[in-house]
């Protein structure tokens, strides 16, 4: 589903649309549904009317989801005291067919405080929900690298530094360093070395030295159970039927992304789905009818096991994420 690059692997454990306020749909994207949109009162008052907020993405043409997401409800308005301005996010994933590590942070200044219940609120996945996106090949979309997050108002977002270097530990060993570079324009942190020899410890920390995003010493990363599929092995048709072995962690799912191309039409219909790690899932029938009968993967479904936990400190937010998976 996500993190494969760098950047989509730090963004995509926050879900965060890199500025304005609701997220948009991309351009290749139809309506999956309308939200209830965010409100914002009155700072002052904290109470209020408050503007009626976005309704969740409607794009242009293709994308089917089986159920529209329903807004977030909106702050109280302006900045107060414990309100969050700083989100950064760090992720480790575990590639089980190569036995490796990567590992990925990028950290963002908002521009109105947020309370972290909201941004937390955002960040949980809708199980056993698909979407279906099809995409004209050759076809631009201006919003491939955008990440989408519904946030309440205008609000902006920009990246900006937490320090040179956040040493990723095992045992008091470092096994990785993330260092801050540019990707894609952004300020983001990526590895040295690029992977890591697996499995994943259980006992993965980070230290953030620090610098507009503040310092965070010896932060421990969620545990992950190593995850691979049991069926399908091969390629994905609308029917099938997905099996695994069951996660003991309650707060685990499974990202579910498979593709096909449709040679007559010069498309590519990309299906992804958030799963409850409960050990079996078939695709709904909306989305089996989404994808359309002669659907068929470029080969195995890609499935990774997600876990993510917060850590509050002042003003900032930070997001720990860990996947297990191909």
């Amino acid at each position: 589903m996500l993190k494969v690059t760098y950047l989509a692997l730090a963004i995509g454990a926050m879900g965060l649309t890199a500025c304005g306020g609701g997220g948009g749909g991309s351009s290749n994207d139809t309506a999956t549904g309308t939200g209830t949109g965010s409100t914002s009162g009155s700072a002052d008052a904290g109470t209020g009317t408050g503007s009626t907020g976005s309704t969740d993405s409607t794009g242009g043409t293709g994308s089917t989801g089986d159920s529209g997401g329903t807004g977030s409800t909106g702050d109280s308005g302006g900045t107060s005291t414990g309100d969050v301005t700083l989100i950064g996010a760090i992720s480790v994933d575990e590639f089980t067919t190569s036995n490796t590590l990567e590992a990925a942070a990028v950290f963002f200044q908002i521009s109105q405080g947020l309370p972290a219940a909201l941004i937390q609120a955002n960040l949980a996945p809708t199980l056993d929900v698909c979407e279906v996106d099809v995409t004209q090949l050759g076809a631009p979309d201006p919003d491939d690298d955008l990440p989408d997050f519904d946030l309440p108002g205008d609000i902006d977002l920009s990246t900006v530094s937490a320090g040179d270097a956040i040493p990723i530990r095992s045992a008091g060993a470092e096994l990785t360093r993330l260092v801050r570079g540019s990707l894609f324009g952004l300020t983001a942190y990526t590895p040295e070395p690029e992977t890591a020899p697996g499995p994943m410890p259980a006992d993965l920390s980070a230290s953030i030295p620090g610098d507009v995003f503040p310092a965070f010493a010896n932060v421990a990363l969620p545990t992950v159970e190593t995850f691979s599929l049991t069926a399908p092995l091969g390629p994905v048709t609308p029917t099938s039927v997905f099996t695994w072995v069951p996660g003991t962690t309650p707060d685990t799912y499974i990202s579910l992304d498979v593709s096909s191309f449709d040679f007559i039409n010069g498309t590519i219909v990309s299906v992804t789905c958030e799963l409850t790690d409960d050990g079996a899932f078939t695709f709904p029938a909306t989305t089996q009818a989404a994808m359309g009968a002669d659907f068929e993967s470029f080969g195995p479904a890609s499935a990774l096991r997600d876990r993510t936990t917060t850590l509050q400190q002042g003003n900032a937010l930070l997001v720990l994420t860990t996947t297990s998976g191909d």
